[in-house]
């Protein structure tokens, strides 16, 4: 229960924990050098480190976040592009605050401005790697209903925290930066300016951000209209 429970608090932030059956799998604890069980072994880039210190969810914890720091890893700030992302990273979490910025248009920030509002949400997610917070984010109208249930938006980029287990939310009406949202996730941890929803809207399924820039769709040539036929005339 402790493993599981420190699990899920780290989903998301970079950092992974699994468990291997030692009496079914003994050539491989063997060539880890496993005597008894249970064995924590802490991996980084191919190499094996004895892991000593507390086995309660807290302290394992405790333990992989100074390791994410140490290293500058990044959180992972996933795009909202369906129901499965929906419900692995908020819905079917408890005790989960659920933050989704959702951003411009690829047309209207291009590769550059929305890999900034990113960085931003990064950092941010940095500052709350010990809180019960995931980040996921969605461009600006590609989850219509799910806005539509948080009241809908009158631009981006801006950003909501959602409590699926709750039915609870909160809009963040300040500017999209490290310190407002950082100020507004605290503002809602200890409970202030939420409101209750029956029910979020509908998670569609949409195309994931391929990292470039947007293209604008191609218009038909105006030759394309040479020799129309309207009413059996010819123009």
């Amino acid at each position: 229960p402790e493993w599981q429970r420190a699990a899920r608090t780290l989903e998301g932030h970079g950092f992974h924990l699994g468990s291997v059956d030692a009496t079914a799998e003994q050539g491989l604890a063997g060539d880890y050098g496993v005597q008894g069980y249970p064995t924590i072994k802490y991996f980084f880039r191919g190499q094996a480190e004895d892991y000593s210190g507390p086995r309660e969810a807290s302290g394992i914890e405790d333990f992989a976040m100074g390791k994410l720091e140490a290293v500058g890893k990044d959180p992972e700030i996933a795009q909202l592009v369906g129901p499965g992302v929906w419900s692995k990273k908020c819905s079917a979490r408890k005790n989960m605050l659920c933050i989704v910025a959702f951003l411009p248009h690829i047309l209207d920030s291009g590769a550059s401005g929305r890999t900034d509002y990113l960085d931003t949400l990064k950092a941010v997610a940095k500052k709350n790697r010990r809180s019960p917070v995931t980040f996921l984010w969605a461009e600006g109208g590609s989850q219509s209903a799910l806005e539509d249930s948080l009241g809908g938006f009158g631009g981006y980029p801006t950003l909501a925290a959602l409590s699926a287990e709750k039915k609870r939310y909160a809009r963040m009406n300040e500017a999209f930066d490290i310190t407002h949202i950082s100020s507004f996730i605290v503002g809602v941890l200890t409970g202030k300016g939420t409101s209750a929803v029956n029910a979020f809207g509908a998670i569609a399924t949409v195309e994931e951000w391929d990292g470039k820039d947007g293209e604008l769709p191609e218009e038909e040539p105006l030759d394309a209209y040479d020799e129309v036929e309207l009413d059996g005339t010819t123009f």
